[in-house]
């Protein structure tokens, strides 16, 4: 039985795993909060650039490194839009990493886009309570 202190379904061994977070448990962790709207958008956009990216990897190219780079890319990237839409955290880590290293990787007469990705990644920290 939960005490006082503890909203009722996260009471015991229940409350100490956080990799698996049934439906009601999540619902009562997040009583009252509305999931982030740019967050949904930002999970909407980062699959379908995933998707895109798979199907690019079939069609694009000829040399099969590169298909197997794009698939993998791209794999990654559909697999962190649907866990960003599902507000779980290692899809937030996920996009940290991928935002840092496209931050990393962007040349001088892009750097509109690093303005959007360092954008991104603010909001990204601000909003790293709601990733459960």
């Amino acid at each position: 039985m939960a005490s006082a202190e503890e909203p009722e379904g996260l009471a015991g061994e229940e409350a100490e795993d956080d990799l698996w977070v049934s439906k009601d448990q999540l619902d009562t962790r997040l009583k009252g909060r509305e999931k982030p709207v740019i967050a949904s958008l930002l999970a909407v956009f980062v699959t379908i650039f995933g998707v895109v990216l798979l199907f690019i990897s079939f069609f694009g190219s000829e040399d099969t490194i590169i298909r197997l780079f794009l698939m993998g890319v791209g794999l990654t990237t559909a697999a962190a839009g649907i866990g960003l839409w599902r507000l779980r955290a290692w899809a937030w880590d996920l996009t940290v990493i991928v935002l840092l290293t496209s931050l990393m990787s962007v040349s001088t007469p892009y750097f509109l886009f690093s303005f959007v990705g360092v954008a991104l990644l603010i909001y990204l920290l601000m909003i790293r309570e709601y990733f459960t």
